[in-house]
């Protein structure tokens, strides 16, 4: 090891406090008491993608996005049938933001689900049509079968 290389503590590198309460948000991710719900809805559906969708949009509607208000929710359907579904989840440095596919993965893997990805039969993502943030072209996993469907904001 370098023996000339000093440690700082955090404060001296970030002397401003920089979290969502400096940027004036209200909500959070873990300390929520209430659900979050984006009330999106989706057009009429193909029978045979409908149960897939119905998580991705149940999952879209509890993203954490209040920086681009972009929700999004993505669902894995294994080979066995089960399905999981996550969501987008965004931090206020943007970069470290999780997209709904790596929380739906971390999700069936967390439950026991899934130990390898080629377990995998089919994806859904779930979106709102011309948002300014869109997950489509992260969400591709080797060559399953995927759907990206776009949905509207309940009025």
């Amino acid at each position: 090891p370098d023996s000339s290389a000093t440690s700082q503590p955090l404060s001296d590198l970030l002397p401003q406090k920089f979290g969502p309460e400096e940027l004036g948000m209200t909500e959070s991710l873990l300390g929520s008491s209430s659900p979050r719900s984006h009330k999106l809805v989706l057009p009429q559906q193909i029978k045979a993608v409908h149960d897939i969708g119905q998580e991705a949009l149940q999952a879209a509607s509890r993203a954490y996005v209040p920086y681009s208000n972009c929700p999004a929710g993505a669902a894995i359907r294994l080979k066995d049938g089960r399905l999981f579904g996550g969501f987008a989840i965004e931090s206020v440095a943007f970069n470290p933001a999780l997209p709904p596919l790596q929380v739906a993965i971390v999700n069936a893997i967390a439950q026991g689900a899934l130990s390898d990805l080629q377990d995998i039969d089919e994806i859904a993502l779930v979106e709102l049509a011309r948002a300014k943030a869109s997950f489509s072209r992260t969400s591709y996993l080797f060559n399953k079968r995927f759907h990206v469907m776009h949905a509207a904001l309940q009025r």
